[in-house]
């Protein structure tokens, strides 16, 4: 687990988007947009090595 930028301790098992320091680490973990980043949730769930999985089987442009 890591400490948010608020203090509070994050499991970084799960993908949580509900603050924007938290869109801005998952997009940059794993180098997608926000809207890529949340069609992957929606497919596959919260869970990072899902999501992990997921992008890793989907050919993905370049980010801006």
């Amino acid at each position: 687990m890591s400490i948010s930028p608020h203090g509070a301790q994050r499991d970084r098992r799960r993908i949580h988007l509900r603050k924007d320091f938290e869109i801005q680490y998952w997009t940059d973990v794993f180098g997608v947009t926000e809207a890529i980043l949340r069609e992957a949730i929606d497919r596959v769930g919260s869970s990072a090595a899902d999501v992990r999985e997921q992008l890793s089987r989907v050919p993905r442009p370049a980010r801006p």
